[in-house]
């Protein structure tokens, strides 16, 4: 008699965790702890040093006008080879 009135307590101790959202097991705890504590923290964005993002800048630009000079070149040499 005493089993069947714990079972039943305890069935009705579990229904009622469900029913107020809240996991009704060690292993259900420790995951919503969890995940809660992963949700509350605000993610990292990288935002480049100043510094940096200039020296970045500067070496695109001075890539991009060698490229355009080497390609200037190229296309000089292949129409004085065409012209001759």
């Amino acid at each position: 008699m005493k089993a069947i009135i714990f079972s039943a307590a305890l069935c009705l101790v579990s229904s009622a965790a469900f029913s107020i959202g809240r996991p009704h097991n060690v292993f259900a705890t420790h995951r919503a702890i969890v995940e809660r504590a992963e949700a509350k923290q605000p993610k990292k964005v990288n935002i480049p040093n100043p510094s940096d993002l200039s020296q970045k800048t500067q070496n695109g630009l001075e890539n991009a006008r060698r490229t355009a000079v080497s390609m200037v070149g190229g296309l000089v040499r292949v129409f004085t080879k065409f012209i001759n």
